[in-house]
């Protein structure tokens, strides 16, 4: 996925570690790849913690092995999860990875990606990447997506975005993720162009790559987008895209006044790698709360789902076709476990997951009902309806919320009480200081249950970044508060 161009020119940066130029990418890719061999049909984890070390081990194992991006988030208590998707041969790291300690003690082979081992360079090859994802099991599921299903995403992310040999993406999405691989970091690089590395990058070493290398584009979930306006001004920045998770139209509306360059949304997932849909990059004059735009690279459908969806009549499970779409299914097509309906002008609109609908006596309550009731209250600032399971195999309708303002669980209930149908009536509302959220920014319901002592706890959530409900933002915990 390196494009052509001057093989002097910069074309990758990142934080602690000198500039690459095209050629010098090649060259080190090549020469990994031929430290890996030949591993036909072997599955190679690459384990590496520097974004860098990871952008060069997957270039080079393309083609030569079948290698899989182990989350950076992961600890090493985490890593045997992850061999449900088949144990590794070989073990690709650098010097910061917790995986190879845990690879030696399994007695599987390590490689270490900064070892200084001279040697002959061979071919780049196009191949799988396997990329982990939870679904909606909360367990770690190996997604192996092919040479077509990459070439289709990346090819069709540079002509969407009008990407060129002047553009510099800026990176701060994981490369265990479809969103900070292919898109930010392939499809930047395939174009002729260059990508500065920095996930997780601290708001001064962002300031300082930025100065750098000024960003034309960045594409990243909405919780990593709000950092933009501490590192300060973009001067050559054209547009923000987020995908994995919806951009709140207020969060839109204060990066776009900020930069004066639009902030779209697109969707796509794991098996749907680039996009699936996509807003314009064009400013908006008012935005539709959960619309992620039009289809692009992908055919959209919307199947009737039995679900009390209150003010979206229309609302059903929402399945997708394409080149880029790994579906496993003999008619091409991939049931995505979200709900949404599409609008008039052809707009798809994400309302949430089939599995987080409550089924309460028979009627199936769609989340996003209670939800769009409760955050018209002006003292809320953001709520979460989700299953309680009981013993007796029922379950009930949570609601957690986060207040802005002096109200109440009481005055919160008696809220929803006038507007809401009984079935859809939270049965328990907590108040919580934020929710919890993924590294993509997903809310995850699943957790809110358990995470607020509620049901006995559930295997861990790899990719799960987040701060309790229950704690505070400088650790102290605070219970919290039910009716």
């Amino acid at each position: 996925m390196i494009g052509p161009g001057d093989e002097n020119q910069i074309v990758v940066w990142s934080q602690g570690r000198p500039p690459l130029r095209r050629g010098d990418l090649r060259l080190r890719a090549a020469q990994l790849a031929h430290r890996i061999g030949d591993r036909s049909g072997e599955l190679v984890w690459i384990a590496t913690a520097d974004p860098r070390a990871t952008l060069l081990a997957v270039t080079a194992a393309m083609g030569r092995c079948r290698p899989a991006v182990v989350p950076v988030t992961v600890p090493a208590g985490g890593l045997p999860a992850l061999c449900s998707g088949g144990l590794p041969t070989l073990v690709v790291h650098d010097s910061a990875s917790v995986a190879a300690g845990w690879a030696r003690s399994a007695g599987i082979a390590t490689l270490d990606v900064d070892a200084t081992t001279p040697g002959p360079d061979v071919d780049l090859r196009a191949g799988s990447i396997g990329l982990w994802t939870s679904g909606s099991t909360g367990r770690p599921r190996l997604v192996e997506l092919q040479p077509s299903h990459i070439e289709a995403a990346v090819t069709g992310v540079i002509g969407i975005l009008g990407l060129s040999p002047l553009d510099i993406s800026l990176g701060i999405a994981p490369l265990d993720h479809t969103l900070g691989l292919l898109t930010s970091a392939f499809a930047a690089l395939a174009a002729g162009g260059g990508v500065v590395l920095a996930p997780g990058g601290s708001v001064s070493s962002l300031r300082h790559l930025c100065a750098q290398a000024p960003p034309t584009w960045c594409a990243a979930a909405p919780t990593a987008m709000r950092l933009l306006p501490a590192i300060g001004d973009l001067p050559a920045l054209r547009f923000l895209r987020t995908s994995g998770a919806g951009m709140p139209p207020d969060l839109a509306e204060r990066l776009e006044n900020r930069y004066g360059v639009p902030a779209v949304n697109a969707y796509a997932m794991t098996e749907a790698p680039g996009e699936i849909t996509s807003q314009p990059l064009v400013r908006a004059a008012s935005r539709r709360s959960g619309s992620v735009g039009v289809p692009t690279l992908s055919r959209v459908e919307i199947r009737p789902a039995d679900v009390a969806a209150g003010p979206d009549p229309d609302i059903g499970t929402v399945w997708v076709s394409g080149s880029n779409i790994l579906t496993g299914s003999a008619d091409g097509r991939l049931n995505t476990g979200d709900l949404g309906y599409l609008t008039t002008d052809g707009e798809l609109v994400l309302t949430g997951r089939l599995d987080d609908v409550v089924n309460r006596g028979g009627e199936k309550i769609s989340p996003h009902w209670v939800e769009t009731v409760t955050a018209a209250h002006p003292d809320v600032a953001e709520c979460a309806a989700f299953p309680l399971p009981q013993a007796t195999g029922d379950t009930l309708l949570g609601l957690a919320v986060v207040l802005r303002g002096p109200t109440d669980e009481r005055t919160v209930r008696h809220y929803l009480a006038g507007r809401l149908s009984p079935a859809a009536l939270p049965h328990r509302i907590y108040i919580v200081p934020q929710l919890p959220r993924s590294a993509r920014g997903k809310l995850t319901r699943r957790l809110l249950a358990v995470q607020l002592g509620l049901v006995a706890s559930t295997p861990p959530d790899p990719q799960a970044h987040h701060q309790p409900p229950g704690h505070s933002t400088t650790g102290t915990r605070s219970k919290p508060r039910k009716t």
